[in-house]
């Protein structure tokens, strides 16, 4: 009677640890399968040395800040998150620029990147116009800026 007893306590803890198991690893998964498709669909620095660089891949810039530390000033741009993945990120990703325009450091999600924060942390009291960007291309390498809205043409 104890050997049977023993044996069900033991099946029934199999089935309980099959149950809990198997769902937390299928899920696991699939988060490491979204997360490679969002790296995968990041604009990677490779290739890119300045911020003209950035640009003329026409990236979708989310925010600009000028960040100054003791003494140099960088350049921090993010961009929207790729689209077309369900991956949870914690922050966007971010290119840094030193001010003549060269790229010093990047972020796949820096929400996660203590690193980062330690070196750039940006906030809204040093965000600026994301038509800044433009300000620190270096001459060669610059793009054309974008269009303006219209109604802010010149009706000469």
């Amino acid at each position: 009677m104890i050997k049977r007893v023993s044996f069900t306590v033991g099946v029934a803890v199999a089935i309980f640890i099959v149950a809990i198991v198997v769902p937390i690893s299928v899920y696991r998964s699939r988060m490491a399968k979204e997360h490679e498709l969002y790296a995968s669909l990041l604009l990677k620095p490779d290739g890119i040395a300045n911020v003209g660089d950035l640009l003329k891949l026409k990236p979708d810039i989310r925010e600009v800040f000028f960040v100054t530390n003791a003494s140099s000033v960088s350049v921090v741009v993010t961009l929207e998150p790729p689209k077309g993945t369900r991956h949870t990120y914690s922050g966007p990703p971010a290119y840094i620029f030193d001010e003549n325009g060269r790229l010093v450091g990047w972020s796949e999600d820096t929400g996660d990147d203590t690193e980062f924060w330690r070196k750039w942390p940006i906030s809204s009291t040093n965000e600026v116009s994301k038509e800044r960007v433009y300000d620190i291309v270096e001459p060669v390498a610059s793009p054309e800026p974008p269009p303006r809205a219209s109604g802010s043409e010149d009706q000469g």
